[in-house]
């Protein structure tokens, strides 16, 4: 699939997000992923992304060596 039909079915709220699978918005990040058959991109939604930014890190850095 193209990215221009990517971009139009998200457009159509019918794009689903890469992660959970839900229906992405308009403020759905844009991920480029590598799989055995080349390369390709896809969308995460917001809340997907906002997760994946968190900082898990529970205690100091020190700590963890």
């Amino acid at each position: 699939m193209g990215w221009l039909s990517k971009l139009i079915e998200r457009h159509n709220k019918k794009a689903k997000c890469l992660i959970c699978d839900s229906i992405v918005g308009d403020d759905a990040a844009v991920v480029k992923y590598s799989y055995d058959g080349g390369e390709d991109q896809a969308f995460i939604c917001k809340k997907c992304a906002d997760a994946m930014d968190q900082n898990k890190l529970d205690g100091d850095i020190d700590d963890a060596i």
